[in-house]
């Protein structure tokens, strides 16, 4: 980048973070990735000895960059979509454990993860709800309340065939993702 701009190499480790914050300014007038100004941060730091994180500007620089850029996040599952790919597993799918876990995780805001990690005792069932415990995750104890009628008769149809210990869902992730996008395909 110093190459491109012409500019003299930096002669002190202050001449260096001043040009990384001028490039660090750059990218983000460019509308490049944050990752980019991490990668070339990191690269500073591994490539040249001693240095590393003693940029004291390039660094603020990154860090309010951070501060101030919404993170990428996928595009919410449209309702439709969700009904059609549900809808499609219960027809072609012998297990209902796909369209039961995708709604789970829609209803009750879950990472598949979560669900898939549950077994039959995390779940406990109330008059118009179930409270499903999660265990430890990010460092405290959570769990979430279902409350959808359908998902509820669901989730005991899935639980009357298994032991109190035995997982929910007969899937592990990869299994999980391969059906996700197979079902994203077809609509």
């Amino acid at each position: 980048c110093l190459e491109d701009s012409q500019l003299p190499t930096p002669a002190t480790d202050d001449d260096l973070d001043t040009s990384l914050g001028d490039y660090i300014c750059e990218l983000w007038d460019d509308g490049a990735s944050k990752s980019e100004a991490a990668n070339v941060l990191s690269g500073v730091g591994k490539f040249v000895p001693g240095c590393k994180k003693s940029f004291p500007t390039a660094w603020a620089l990154f860090t309010t960059w951070g501060r101030h850029e919404l993170p990428d996040r996928a595009a919410p599952l449209p309702i439709d979509l969700l009904k059609a790919m549900v809808a499609h597993s219960f027809h072609e799918d012998d297990d209902c454990g796909f369209a039961t876990l995708t709604l789970l995780s829609f209803h009750c805001l879950l990472r598949i993860s979560e669900g898939l990690n549950l077994r039959c005792m995390d779940i406990c069932f109330g008059d118009e709800e179930a409270v499903l415990n999660l265990g430890y995750t990010r460092g405290e104890t959570e769990s979430v309340t279902c409350s959808d009628p359908l998902l509820l008769s669901w989730l005991r149809r899935v639980m009357s065939r298994k032991e109190p210990g035995d997982r929910l869902f007969n899937l592990d992730y990869n299994r999980y993702r391969r059906m996700f996008t197979d079902k994203l395909q077809t609509f």
